[in-house]
């Protein structure tokens, strides 16, 4: 507690917190939400701009997890996995209820994975 002010300092907080929301992380975040919203009715260009979205995050973590462990992993195949299910250039056309079971999985999969695949040292 600071004297003077009588405050808590959130120094120590503040310093995890950062160190928690690398660009990694914040692009898996905002993948899990973009994912989420899929779930309604949208335009096509949405649901393009997904698939580029997911598959560049999904790109992104397979090679952080694949350097992290400095082999294949777990990771590295689920994340290819879903790079080539969201791939925009040879999409794959299925159902739209498929797609929404496939968006939560891979949502939850997203979210989780922000505890587990990390860049650097953490």
């Amino acid at each position: 507690m600071d004297k003077k002010t009588n405050r808590i300092s959130n120094k120590p907080l503040n310093k995890k917190l950062k160190s928690y929301f690398t660009s990694s992380v914040l692009a898996r975040l905002i993948a899990s939400i973009l994912l989420l919203i899929a779930l309604s009715s949208h335009k096509i260009g949405y649901y393009e701009f997904l698939r580029w979205v997911v598959c560049a995050t999904a790109i992104y973590t397979a090679f952080i997890s694949f350097a992290k462990k400095e082999k294949m992993n777990i990771g590295v195949w689920v994340f290819g996995l879903i790079a080539i299910l969201f791939n925009p250039v040879i999409p794959f056309y299925l159902s739209k209820s498929s797609w929404h079971t496939i968006d939560i999985f891979v949502a939850i999969l997203f979210f989780i994975s922000t505890f587990f695949v990390k860049e650097g040292n953490n």
